[in-house]
C-alpha cells in the first residue's frame, strides 16, 4: 500500500481536478506545490512571503504536535514499515 503524500492528496476533489488537467504520469503533489510557490516570486513586497513562511512553520509545528498527541494517546496507530 502506497502511503505517499501525493497518493493521499490524490484522493481529494481538488487534487482530482488538478490531476485531470495534468498529462498522464505527472506528479500531483509537485504540480500543486508549484502552483502555490511560483506566484510568490512575483510579489513586490517580500514581507508577504516571510509571513507565508512563518505560517507554514506554525502549521508544521501544530501538525507535529497533533500527531504526537494522537500517537501518545493511542488514537493513531504507529505504522512500522
Amino acid at each position: 500500500m502506497d502511503l505517499s503524500l501525493s497518493t493521499l492528496l490524490g484522493h481529494t476533489p481538488a487534487a482530482a481536478a488538478l490531476a485531470a488537467a495534468l498529462p498522464p504520469g505527472a506528479n500531483v503533489f509537485a504540480a500543486a506545490s508549484s502552483a502555490l510557490m511560483i506566484p510568490t516570486v512575483l510579489l513586490p513586497d517580500l514581507a508577504a512571503l516571510s509571513s507565508l513562511g512563518a505560517l507554514s512553520v506554525a502549521a508544521a509545528l501544530s501538525l507535529g504536535a497533533a500527531l504526537a498527541l494522537l500517537l501518545e494517546n493511542g488514537i493513531l496507530p504507529v505504522l512500522v514499515v
